[in-house]
């Protein structure tokens, strides 16, 4: 279980990569954008965002109880997955699309 102190690559890495990831992020430094809302609420209400230190403890101890059935939580998985989609997509063929993306502005 990794601990993130708000979203960033790191947190996006752990995401993509499926590796359990709380973040305790208190939007001191930096904040959501009003179209990544909806994106962030659905994850603080799963558990990975939390604004408070009590909450995210709670949600650790649930974690170490059962981390096998906090991973695959249905509710979790989707909320994360839709994240994903809109912040951190991924391809098994990046490297092809990266190529072909620098060809494209080589020709600009």
């Amino acid at each position: 279980l990794l601990l993130w102190d708000q979203i960033g690559t790191g947190s996006l890495d752990c995401f993509v990569a499926k590796i359990p990831t709380m973040i305790l992020w208190k939007r001191i430094y930096s904040r959501e954008s009003s179209s990544a809302r909806e994106v962030v609420l659905k994850l603080e209400d799963c558990g990975v965002i939390h604004q408070s230190t009590d909450t995210l403890i709670k949600e650790i101890n649930i974690f170490l109880s059962d981390p096998k059935k906090w991973v695959e939580d249905s509710e979790r998985t989707l909320a994360i997955k839709n994240f994903c989609h809109l912040f951190a997509r991924t391809d098994d063929n990046w490297v092809a699309i990266w190529k072909k993306q620098l060809r494209e502005l080589a020709l600009i």
